[in-house]
């Protein structure tokens, strides 16, 4: 039994090794943050250092669950702060979901099924690409078979005491573990009532709930005092930004939805759906999709802007589900291997291969495009160098574009008021001497402000120099000359 078991573990462990070379190759010429990465690494730089949880521009951040950046700032302390190090924590997270997902792909069938299952996780494109980046999806595609494994052996004591805690730690990584919640209930409802029943009156279940509040509450409390609700952050960022104004708003939505399902198995989309083909677990696996799709991508109001973005949001926020695409695709490449194929579907297959084809090369060389981004990356670090020269540690710098200000001129920022008037009290009130406006408009919290041209004409501000692209300013540095009458 033991040499069986050594047999099984060593193709697996050979896969893991594999999946960490192939995600390090993405991150070895340092990329240039975007917005969500630099805001998970001002946070764990804020928390390695002591600090409170907050963005280096003067409120505490309960929109980001803090599980990624108390990861973070854990290996920061450790390790020092390097955005490479960050990048490597998320890498070795993603590397770790092949393992979870072999293990619940084994539980719900056998071994082949989840070897295959691994193996596709392990060189998916859309899982590689994503593993590059600091998100907290990585993170979360590595909790969640962990949580399905506790649902499914939920008549077990040591099983039901960890589901709540799991589900704690999967809230605390992404507020859409809420979705999940529900549709994990709503299939015990439909095809696992006695688990269900058994699972509420088991006094496991409940010594888990007293652990995940402990894990929770101080969370709960942040939110309370920041929020005026311990779930207040969790209700308005797990929700719909607004209503779809047009029908041509909903039709982007369902368009990027089924985009994304198509991009997710990649070149196996015809495995995924031979794996659809009697299978045991497809009401769960059906159930997972979904619900990943339906709730997650309807909250993202930047789905809504163009086909390009709406494409590329909605598989970042449907990989949430990645692990039933796996184990679905597992599911079909065995049974092609095994002699059966669907006959019927053949036409499907093809459409869908070829749009498949399409998109598994879009993804990975979309976001190497956005990471790309020279010109605004030299733009900030020039203009984050002559801050560092010319002001204070403690002194606060008044920008439209706080994270990446913050981010490389280690400097605390505020946002630029909306009038002029208001900018001159917060220079009264604060400690600084420097306005930065950037016109990177998708890499800032607002657009320049309208009063620049008072600011440009008014003797109490001098403009120290503009940052040009071909002719274009990309970022204005002003320093304030003293105290107005």
């Amino acid at each position: 039994m033991i040499v069986k078991r050594q047999g099984m573990l060593l193709p697996l462990f050979f896969i893991f090794l594999a999946s960490l070379p192939v995600r390090i190759v993405w991150v070895l010429y340092s990329p240039p943050p975007y917005y969500d990465e630099v805001e998970f690494i001002l946070l764990a730089r804020s928390l390695s250092k002591g600090g409170g949880y907050e963005l280096s521009f003067g409120t505490w951040q309960s929109a980001i669950p803090p599980l990624l950046p108390f990861m973070l700032s854990c290996a920061f302390k450790a390790f020092g702060e390097s955005q490479i190090l960050a990048h490597l924590t998320c890498i070795l997270a993603s590397s770790l979901s092949v393992i979870t997902i072999y293990f619940l792909a084994k539980m719900m069938y056998d071994d082949k099924i989840a070897f295959l299952a691994a193996a596709f996780t392990a060189f998916n494109p859309i899982h590689i690409t994503l593993a590059s980046t600091i998100l907290s999806e990585n993170l979360f595609v590595f909790l969640s078979p962990l949580f399905i494994m506790a649902i499914l052996k939920a008549n077990r004591p040591k099983w039901a005491f960890s589901i709540s805690i799991l589900f704690a730690l999967l809230f605390i990584t992404r507020y859409t573990a809420i979705y999940l919640g529900i549709f994990i209930f709503i299939w015990m409802c439909l095809v696992r009532r006695k688990e269900l029943m058994e699972l509420i009156r088991s006094p496991y279940t409940y010594l888990g709930v007293i652990v995940a509040a402990l894990i929770l509450m101080p969370w709960f409390l942040i939110g309370q005092h920041y929020y005026g609700g311990p779930l207040e952050a969790a209700v308005v960022y797990s929700s719909m930004q607004g209503p779809y104004e047009s029908l041509s708003d909903l039709m982007m939505f369902a368009t990027a939805s089924a985009s994304s399902l198509v991009a997710f198995p990649l070149f196996l989309i015809p495995a995924f759906v031979v794996g659809l083909k009697n299978h045991k677990w497809r009401t769960l696996l059906i159930l997972w999709i979904a619900s990943s799709m339906f709730f997650s991508a309807m909250r993202e109001p930047l789905v809504r802007t163009s086909a390009m973005v709406a494409v590329t949001y909605m598989l970042r926020y449907n990989f949430i589900s990645f692990p039933a695409f796996a184990i679905t695709t597992g599911g079909g490449l065995c049974n092609w291997l095994r002699g059966d194929r669907t006959k019927r579907a053949r036409l499907l297959i093809i459409i869908m291969f070829s749009v498949n084809i399409a998109s598994s090369v879009y993804v990975p060389y979309y976001i190497r495009y956005i990471r790309n981004q020279v010109v605004m990356t030299n733009s900030y670090r020039e203009t984050s160098a002559y801050l560092a020269a010319h002001s204070e540690p403690d002194e606060y710098v008044i920008t439209n574009a706080p994270p990446f200000i913050a981010y490389y001129s280690r400097r605390s920022c505020l946002e630029v008021p909306g009038n002029l008037s208001g900018l001159m009290e917060l220079l009264s009130e604060r400690r600084s001497s420097f306005v930065v406006i950037s016109f990177f408009d998708y890499q800032t919290d607002g657009p320049p402000p309208s009063y620049m041209t008072q600011m440009v004409e008014d003797g109490y501000f001098r403009l120290e120099y503009a940052l040009n692209t071909s002719g274009r300013p990309t970022v204005y540095i002003f320093r304030a000359l003293g105290v107005r009458d």
